[in-house]
């Protein structure tokens, strides 16, 4: 018995054979297309009533003629012996003559071609890129009055024929208004901005006609890729839409009450901010790299201010730490280069936003929280939990939930509970907010206080300070929903009440 072992060399010439073959596949069945379609062209022409004698004569003309002419063009052949004909001197390039003109016929073919492809190439790169951003546009304010706008207009345009939207772009633009000229052609001696104008009408009911498409395919696949699972999920697992942001747009612009105060390249903003409050908002996201024993993350002091209420000067003044009396007196717009084209920034000294103070104290290194872990009071405890248990009695069987559990987080730390279903993670996270009792001899403190075992026990500081932050943040905790729907949410989701029957719930 022999075997063979292909060696990874031989690996890259068996792709190239699929590839060649794949090739020769394709350039194959498109020679057989084109050739079926020379047949029915053929065939056409001559099912049609008539003859080419008499077509170019006239009716009137004698029959004798006529039979001369179809002799002299060939037209009194085989069928099979005119088609090789036609097809020979197209391969070569020989369109015949133009019976109307006397000429031949390629060079008028060759000049049409040439406007329709300047035609097709600047519809191209005004619809295309249109269309992208219209379908990226509506994607993001699906089921918005935006979004129904360009559907509606882009379906409205598409499905209007181009000759009726032609009439009307000329009457309305050439002739009533008199902006553009009404003819595509241009004399010899016009510059660029010239055959522009005169390109633009011609160009306009194309990019009508192809502007729903392409929106709509750009609509279609945004709408899945946001909706996508793993957007998702990334989304809720803690990744800021900055970065889903980041790989999608090519530029990004930072809005502060309602004012646009940096915009530049993706790539710019996101490694040079030039204001304070994109710095900001930067530090208080967790990035690769970025440890917690040497640098934990920021916070913005402040809030943001009444709409109408900054008058003049820098509208982010208040809450920023570079901010002096210039800031209040004078609004700062600036446009500077990066290196990836101009950069804005609304702060006078954006060249210093990156070294911007940080509203938090810096935690200790490495060996320093190991001293204080030892001993060193600087390290204050803000939770600690000691032998922490929970016992459930089920049909007078005693489960043990949580077993002996201790543990103590300082300021700025976090800690991650892992474990499969069932494991205990719900019950301790319960524990801690007080919606579960402890077994006795159980130790909650909270900030060097004692913690009662149940939440209606604890006042209302010690309840604001241990909080639950739901894993769909976007529905449990909108601002922009009323107390009653959020509420109703709950209730909905965890007690199968519907309609009415939530409002008639009786308070617990």
């Amino acid at each position: 018995m022999s075997t063979t072992v292909n060696s990874p060399a031989s690996a890259p010439n068996g792709n190239a054979g699929r590839v060649a073959r794949f090739l020769a596949t394709r350039v194959g069945l498109s020679l057989i297309t084109l050739w079926l379609l020379s047949v029915i062209v053929f065939a056409g022409g001559q099912l049609l009533p008539g003859d080419i004698g008499r077509a170019v004569l006239g009716p009137l003309a004698d029959p004798r003629a006529v039979a001369a002419l179809n002799h002299q063009l060939g037209a009194d052949r085989p069928l099979l012996t005119q088609y090789a004909e036609w097809i020979a001197h197209f391969v070569r390039g020989d369109m015949g003559l133009s019976y109307a003109y006397r000429e031949p016929v390629g060079p008028f073919i060759a000049d049409a071609l040439v406007h329709s492809a300047k035609l097709g190439f600047f519809a191209f790169i005004v619809v295309v890129p249109l269309g992208i951003a219209g379908g990226v546009w509506s994607a993001m304010h699906a089921g918005r009055w935006l979004d129904r706008t360009i559907s509606i207009a882009g379906l409205s345009a598409t499905v209007v024929p181009e000759f009726v939207s032609s009439i009307v772009l000329i009457l309305v633009f050439g002739v009533w208004l008199r902006w553009l000229p009404i003819e595509a052609s241009y004399p010899p001696e016009a510059g660029a901005l010239e055959q522009a104008r005169h390109l633009i009408l011609p160009v306009l009911p194309l990019v009508l006609v192809f502007f729903g498409y392409i929106a709509r395919m750009a609509r279609a696949g945004t709408v899945e890729a946001l909706d996508a699972d793993y957007t998702r999920t990334a989304i809720l697992k803690g990744l800021p839409q900055h970065v889903v942001i980041g790989r999608m747009c090519e530029r990004v612009g930072v809005l502060y009450a309602g004012k646009l105060v940096e915009e530049g390249a993706t790539e710019d903003v996101f490694t040079r901010p030039r204001h304070p409050y994109t710095v900001g908002l930067l530090r208080c996201l967790p990035t690769a790299g970025r440890s917690k024993d040497s640098e934990r993350l920021d916070t913005i002091a402040g809030g943001l201010p009444a709409p109408g209420s900054v008058t003049q000067g820098c509208i982010y003044a208040e809450r920023c730490r570079l901010a002096d009396e210039r800031c209040r007196r004078e609004a700062p717009p600036y446009r500077v280069g990066a290196a990836h084209g101009d950069q804005m920034s609304r702060c006078h000294y954006h060249e210093r936003a990156i070294e911007l103070p940080r509203a938090s104290a810096q935690l200790q290194t490495g060996p320093a929280r190991d001293d204080a872990a030892g001993g060193n009071p600087s390290r204050a405890l803000v939770l600690r939990a000691e032998k922490l248990s929970k016992t459930f009695h089920v049909s007078g069987t005693a489960l043990r939930a949580v077993d002996n559990v201790s543990l103590d987080l300082a300021a700025g730390e976090t800690l991650g509970l892992v474990g499969e279903s069932d494991s205990g993670k719900t019950t301790l996270a319960k524990l801690m907010l007080g919606l579960l009792t402890p077994d006795a001899g159980s130790v909650l403190e909270l900030d060097g206080a004692p913690l009662a075992a149940r939440v209606t026990r604890r006042n209302d500081e010690q309840v604001k300070s241990l909080q639950i932050v739901f894993q769909n943040p976007d529905s449990a905790l909108n601002r922009a929903h009323s107390v009653k729907r959020l509420i109703g949410r709950a209730l909905s989701r965890l007690g199968a009440l519907r309609g009415a029957a939530i409002d008639e719930r009786p308070p617990a």
